[in-house]
């Protein structure tokens, strides 16, 4: 009998997919019906920089660096296909994040790695 390979402790990155989202069923349905064929994993969150850049780009009037960067610094709360976004100032950074760095340990269970959720202050 073949023996069963043993699972390898592994890091990955995970993300919702762009059906999981809360209100995302227009998203998907918009998507495919332009498209042909369902969003891709990513779509939500190209969706959502695209429009966060643009909206950035309409409060600063332009693309002149110092205004768009201070309008960038200043989104909050702006509803997106994967939820409201809110960017850290001065890093760009999204609050909360919504992708996660997970590990698999040598049992196949999959977790948040503790270190990035304390690093992103993630409440995981």
């Amino acid at each position: 009998m073949r023996e069963r390979p043993r699972p390898v402790t592994a890091r990955l990155s995970a993300c919702r997919q762009p059906d999981e989202f809360k209100g995302s069923t227009a998203h998907v349905t918009d998507y495919e019906d332009r498209f042909g064929e369902a969003p891709g994993a990513m779509s939500p969150y190209a969706y959502d920089s695209l429009n966060v850049l643009a909206h950035g780009v309409e409060q600063a009037g332009g693309f002149e660096t110092d205004a768009l960067t201070a309008a960038l610094n200043k989104v909050s709360g702006l509803q997106g296909w994967t939820g409201p976004i809110t960017l850290e100032q001065g890093t760009g950074n999204r609050v909360p994040t919504t992708v996660t760095v997970d590990e698999v340990d040598e049992h196949g269970v999959l977790s948040v790695d503790p270190s990035w959720a304390k690093a992103f202050d993630a409440p995981y």
